[in-house]
């Protein structure tokens, strides 16, 4: 899914929604965002912030602990830069 607006037209609020209602619904979900704008909490999902200062880093050398927790289901937010 893609989600395309002009500046301020609520992209990342309608992603946040639809990524919840999928989390609600139990449905594996994976957010890829390059800034920090996806601020759904962990609770009461289960969530793995992947991100500098997140659950786990950024490590573009080595994405086998990233490939091993989708394919355990894991629900994941990739965010390429935060602050």
């Amino acid at each position: 899914m893609a989600i395309f607006a002009r500046s301020g037209g609520g992209k990342s609020n309608l992603a946040a929604l639809f990524a919840e209602q999928a989390l609600e619904q139990g449905l594996q979900t994976q957010v890829i965002e390059p800034l920090r704008e996806y601020n759904t909490p962990n609770e009461p999902y289960d969530v793995v912030w992947v991100a500098k200062g997140g659950d786990l880093p950024l490590v573009t050398t080595n994405p086998e602990p990233y490939v091993k927790l989708l394919e355990r289901g894991a629900n994941m937010v990739f965010t390429a830069k935060v602050g």
